[in-house]
Protein backbone atom coordinates (compact mmCIF):
# COMPACT_ATOMS: atom_id res chain seq x y z
CA UNK A 1 0.00 0.00 0.00
CA UNK A 2 2.72 2.47 0.98
CA UNK A 3 4.71 1.47 -2.09
CA UNK A 4 1.88 1.94 -4.22
CA UNK A 5 1.02 5.03 -2.90
CA UNK A 6 4.61 6.25 -3.55
CA UNK A 7 4.33 5.34 -7.55
CA UNK A 8 1.22 7.04 -7.37
CA UNK A 9 3.08 10.37 -5.84
CA UNK A 10 5.70 9.55 -8.18
CA UNK A 11 3.52 9.83 -10.88
CA UNK A 12 1.59 12.57 -10.05
CA UNK A 13 4.66 14.90 -9.97
CA UNK A 14 6.07 13.66 -13.26
CA UNK A 15 2.10 14.59 -14.76
CA UNK A 16 2.27 17.91 -12.90
CA UNK A 17 6.31 18.54 -14.54
CA UNK A 18 5.05 18.01 -17.54
CA UNK A 19 1.79 20.03 -17.49
CA UNK A 20 4.08 22.78 -15.81
CA UNK A 21 6.71 22.67 -19.07
CA UNK A 22 4.19 22.15 -21.70
CA UNK A 23 2.37 25.53 -19.76
CA UNK A 24 5.75 27.44 -20.19
CA UNK A 25 6.54 26.37 -23.62
CA UNK A 26 2.87 27.60 -24.78
CA UNK A 27 3.17 30.49 -22.80
CA UNK A 28 6.72 32.02 -23.09
CA UNK A 29 7.13 35.01 -20.23
CA UNK A 30 7.95 38.19 -22.20
CA UNK A 31 10.86 38.97 -23.83
CA UNK A 32 12.35 42.17 -22.38
CA UNK A 33 14.68 43.44 -24.97
CA UNK A 34 11.01 42.98 -27.46
CA UNK A 35 10.08 45.85 -25.83
CA UNK A 36 12.27 48.48 -26.01
CA UNK A 37 11.64 51.33 -23.12
CA UNK A 38 9.45 54.14 -23.87
CA UNK A 39 11.00 57.73 -24.07
CA UNK A 40 9.21 60.18 -23.38
CA UNK A 41 7.89 62.53 -26.31
CA UNK A 42 9.51 66.00 -26.91
CA UNK A 43 5.93 66.98 -28.31
CA UNK A 44 3.55 66.32 -25.28
CA UNK A 45 1.06 68.92 -24.18
CA UNK A 46 3.41 71.29 -22.53
CA UNK A 47 5.34 71.87 -25.73
CA UNK A 48 3.39 71.67 -28.96
CA UNK A 49 4.92 70.98 -32.06
CA UNK A 50 6.31 74.09 -34.52
CA UNK A 51 3.69 74.99 -37.05
CA UNK A 52 5.25 74.32 -40.25
CA UNK A 53 6.71 76.99 -42.11
CA UNK A 54 4.59 78.65 -44.37
CA UNK A 55 4.83 77.80 -48.16
CA UNK A 56 7.25 80.22 -50.09
CA UNK A 57 5.01 82.68 -52.36
CA UNK A 58 6.62 84.01 -55.73
CA UNK A 59 5.84 87.67 -56.02
CA UNK A 60 2.84 88.96 -58.34
CA UNK A 61 4.06 90.83 -61.34
CA UNK A 62 2.73 94.70 -61.87
CA UNK A 63 0.41 95.13 -64.79
CA UNK A 64 3.20 98.40 -65.62
CA UNK A 65 5.76 99.86 -64.57
CA UNK A 66 5.23 101.15 -60.92
CA UNK A 67 7.29 104.28 -61.95
CA UNK A 68 4.94 104.98 -64.78
CA UNK A 69 2.10 104.03 -62.84
CA UNK A 70 3.30 105.79 -59.70
CA UNK A 71 3.55 109.59 -61.82
CA UNK A 72 0.60 108.87 -63.67
CA UNK A 73 -1.46 108.67 -60.33
CA UNK A 74 -0.19 111.82 -59.40
CA UNK A 75 -0.96 113.44 -62.53
CA UNK A 76 -4.54 111.99 -62.28
CA UNK A 77 -5.13 112.68 -58.52
CA UNK A 78 -3.90 116.13 -58.69
CA UNK A 79 -5.93 117.23 -61.70
CA UNK A 80 -8.87 115.74 -60.57
CA UNK A 81 -8.71 117.88 -56.89
CA UNK A 82 -7.98 121.03 -58.35
CA UNK A 83 -10.87 120.27 -60.94
CA UNK A 84 -12.84 120.36 -56.95
CA UNK A 85 -11.25 122.69 -55.06
CA UNK A 86 -8.33 124.95 -55.83
CA UNK A 87 -5.03 123.74 -53.71
CA UNK A 88 -4.72 126.16 -50.46
CA UNK A 89 -1.79 128.02 -50.35
CA UNK A 90 -0.07 126.08 -46.85
CA UNK A 91 -0.81 122.79 -48.85
CA UNK A 92 2.26 120.85 -50.96
CA UNK A 93 1.23 119.92 -54.35
CA UNK A 94 1.02 115.97 -55.17
CA UNK A 95 3.57 113.93 -55.50
CA UNK A 96 5.61 110.73 -55.49
CA UNK A 97 6.91 109.27 -52.59
CA UNK A 98 9.22 106.45 -53.69
CA UNK A 99 9.77 105.99 -49.68
CA UNK A 100 6.24 105.27 -49.68
CA UNK A 101 6.22 102.41 -52.10
CA UNK A 102 8.00 99.40 -50.40
CA UNK A 103 5.57 99.30 -47.83
CA UNK A 104 2.38 99.60 -50.88
CA UNK A 105 4.03 96.81 -52.83
CA UNK A 106 4.61 94.17 -49.27
CA UNK A 107 0.22 95.13 -48.80
CA UNK A 108 -0.53 94.42 -52.33
CA UNK A 109 1.72 91.72 -51.94
CA UNK A 110 -0.52 90.68 -48.41
CA UNK A 111 -3.41 90.75 -51.14
CA UNK A 112 -2.39 88.96 -53.34
CA UNK A 113 -1.42 85.75 -51.38
CA UNK A 114 -4.97 86.08 -49.70
CA UNK A 115 -6.35 85.34 -52.53
CA UNK A 116 -9.95 86.64 -51.92
CA UNK A 117 -9.62 88.47 -49.16
CA UNK A 118 -9.24 91.86 -48.80
CA UNK A 119 -7.81 94.17 -45.62
CA UNK A 120 -5.84 96.87 -44.29
CA UNK A 121 -2.45 97.01 -42.41
CA UNK A 122 -3.48 98.05 -39.49
CA UNK A 123 -0.12 98.18 -38.05
CA UNK A 124 0.67 100.85 -40.66
CA UNK A 125 0.59 104.79 -40.10
CA UNK A 126 -0.88 105.99 -43.64
CA UNK A 127 -3.87 106.67 -45.33
CA UNK A 128 -4.45 103.19 -47.15
CA UNK A 129 -6.98 102.55 -49.86
CA UNK A 130 -7.03 99.28 -51.34
CA UNK A 131 -9.29 97.70 -54.05
CA UNK A 132 -10.16 94.54 -56.37
CA UNK A 133 -11.36 94.17 -59.59
CA UNK A 134 -11.02 91.13 -61.57
CA UNK A 135 -10.83 92.28 -65.22
CA UNK A 136 -7.42 95.17 -64.66
CA UNK A 137 -5.61 92.48 -67.39
CA UNK A 138 -7.07 95.28 -70.06
CA UNK A 139 -4.71 97.39 -68.72
CA UNK A 140 -1.43 95.99 -68.88
CA UNK A 141 0.87 98.14 -70.11
CA UNK A 142 -1.06 101.14 -70.44
CA UNK A 143 -0.26 103.34 -66.97
CA UNK A 144 -2.23 106.65 -67.69
CA UNK A 145 -5.53 103.99 -68.03
CA UNK A 146 -5.14 102.04 -64.96
CA UNK A 147 -4.35 105.07 -63.07
CA UNK A 148 -7.42 106.80 -64.15
CA UNK A 149 -9.35 103.33 -63.48
CA UNK A 150 -7.68 103.32 -60.24
CA UNK A 151 -9.30 106.71 -59.30
CA UNK A 152 -12.20 105.97 -60.43
CA UNK A 153 -13.27 103.11 -58.57
CA UNK A 154 -11.92 104.75 -55.67
CA UNK A 155 -14.18 107.90 -56.21
CA UNK A 156 -17.03 105.37 -56.55
CA UNK A 157 -16.91 103.84 -53.45
CA UNK A 158 -19.03 104.31 -50.92
CA UNK A 159 -16.57 104.02 -47.97
CA UNK A 160 -14.36 107.12 -47.28
CA UNK A 161 -11.96 106.01 -50.07
CA UNK A 162 -13.38 109.14 -52.41
CA UNK A 163 -13.23 111.57 -49.80
CA UNK A 164 -9.29 110.52 -48.97
CA UNK A 165 -8.45 111.02 -52.62
CA UNK A 166 -9.92 114.84 -52.65
CA UNK A 167 -7.94 115.60 -49.79
CA UNK A 168 -5.42 117.97 -50.63
CA UNK A 169 -3.61 117.55 -47.17
CA UNK A 170 -2.46 113.87 -48.29
CA UNK A 171 0.20 115.36 -51.01
CA UNK A 172 2.39 112.11 -50.70
CA UNK A 173 1.30 109.61 -52.44
CA UNK A 174 2.62 105.99 -54.12
CA UNK A 175 0.51 103.01 -55.80
CA UNK A 176 0.89 99.37 -56.68
CA UNK A 177 -0.95 97.30 -59.08
CA UNK A 178 -1.14 93.34 -59.91
CA UNK A 179 -3.73 91.97 -62.15
CA UNK A 180 -6.33 92.36 -59.49
CA UNK A 181 -5.43 93.83 -56.63
CA UNK A 182 -4.35 97.39 -56.01
CA UNK A 183 -3.32 99.48 -53.08
CA UNK A 184 -2.66 103.19 -52.55
CA UNK A 185 -1.13 104.86 -49.65
CA UNK A 186 -1.11 108.83 -48.62
CA UNK A 187 0.37 111.05 -46.22
CA UNK A 188 0.48 114.29 -44.69
CA UNK A 189 4.29 114.29 -44.87
CA UNK A 190 7.83 112.59 -46.53
CA UNK A 191 7.67 108.82 -45.46
CA UNK A 192 10.71 106.58 -43.82
CA UNK A 193 10.46 102.95 -45.23
CA UNK A 194 11.10 100.62 -41.76
CA UNK A 195 13.98 98.08 -42.29
CA UNK A 196 11.10 95.24 -42.65
CA UNK A 197 9.76 96.94 -45.68
CA UNK A 198 13.57 98.07 -46.99
CA UNK A 199 14.41 94.09 -47.18
CA UNK A 200 10.72 92.66 -47.77
CA UNK A 201 11.15 95.39 -51.04
CA UNK A 202 14.45 94.20 -51.65
CA UNK A 203 13.08 90.34 -51.81
CA UNK A 204 9.90 91.21 -53.92
CA UNK A 205 12.17 92.90 -56.69
CA UNK A 206 14.49 90.19 -56.38
CA UNK A 207 11.69 87.69 -57.20
CA UNK A 208 9.54 89.72 -59.52
CA UNK A 209 9.79 89.77 -63.37
CA UNK A 210 9.85 93.23 -64.28
CA UNK A 211 7.08 94.19 -67.01
CA UNK A 212 8.61 93.62 -70.55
Amino acid sequence: MFRYSCVKFILLSLIAGSWSAASAQEIPPPDKRSHPRMRRSRFDASRPPAPPPPPKTAAFNPLVELRALNYAYVRELSRRRLLRQPLPQSYQPVQYDSLLLPGTVLHNQRLVTANGALFHDLRQPHAELCGYFSDLMRYRNQPVQLAHAIWQMFDDSKKGHKEIQHDHQYAYVSVSCSDTYFVVRLDRHPSTPTHAEREGYSNWQRQHVPVP
